[in-house]
């Protein structure tokens, strides 16, 4: 067995030689799913699609893919692909319900992208995939919300998942108050934070004015040389 990297994976998904992710272990950055594991709208269902995607978020982010069969290896915790199972475009799941769950769910607002590659085999079958962008340092950690209902009783949790290796761990309490505590005294860290605030403006900015792209490219320089000479 051996782990896929985010190219690999985009490489066999354009191909639709999709018997290349047989004996392929699941990893920080690959979840495999059978066709439709999802049963919404239950919640548990919610709480568990949520789960996965943004432990990849909150890590480098990654793929699952939907159509795969998987088993644990022996003497190993670890899943790896056994078949394929694959499903039509038909029946996968709407874009748009993934995308709802997550924005509805999950802060800050994470991206997830859904789309359907057919296999070279078979234009009628193939993989259904949702891929998660690696995310920047500023944005993390995101947040999921998974609401249950006892009766008239409504109760919200609250998590922090994160991908390790193929599994998910869970932001412990002392974690968390770490986190919150955390004070943004690392000129680094807020240097790339602004950065990033920075580029957003200018990409909304250079729909209208090339001119005035020039202006906030100084204002990055500026702070690159405050930087560099600490």
């Amino acid at each position: 067995m051996s782990t896929l990297s985010i190219e690999e994976i985009k490489g066999i998904l354009i191909s639709g030689e999709f018997e290349q992710f047989i004996s392929q272990k699941e990893s920080e950055i690959f979840e495999a799913k059978s066709k439709r594991p999802y049963i919404f709208p239950e919640k548990k269902a919610i709480r568990e699609f949520i789960k996965d995607v943004t432990s990849l978020a909150n890590n480098k982010g990654g793929f699952v893919l939907f159509g795969l069969e998987t088993e644990k290896a022996q003497d190993s915790p670890i899943d790896y692909v056994n078949a394929l199972d694959l499903v039509s475009k038909e029946d996968f799941y709407e874009g748009a319900l993934l995308k709802g769950i997550a924005n509805s769910n999950i802060h800050p607002r994470l991206g997830v992208e859904v789309s359907w590659y057919p296999s070279k085999e078979d234009n009628n079958l193939g993989l259904g995939v949702v891929y998660i962008p690696e995310q920047d340092e500023s944005k993390k950690y995101y947040i999921i919300k998974v609401a249950e209902i006892e009766g008239e009783d409504t109760r919200e949790f609250f998590g922090i998942p994160i991908r390790n290796d193929c599994n998910t761990r869970w932001l412990q309490i002392n974690e968390l108050y770490k986190l919150s505590k955390r004070a943004p005294n690392n000129l680094q860290e807020a240097y790339q934070s602004l950065t990033n605030q920075i580029n957003e403006v200018k990409e909304m900015i250079s729909n209208y004015s090339s001119a005035q792209v020039s202006d906030t490219d100084d204002i990055v320089n500026k702070i690159e040389e405050t930087i560099d000479g600490r």
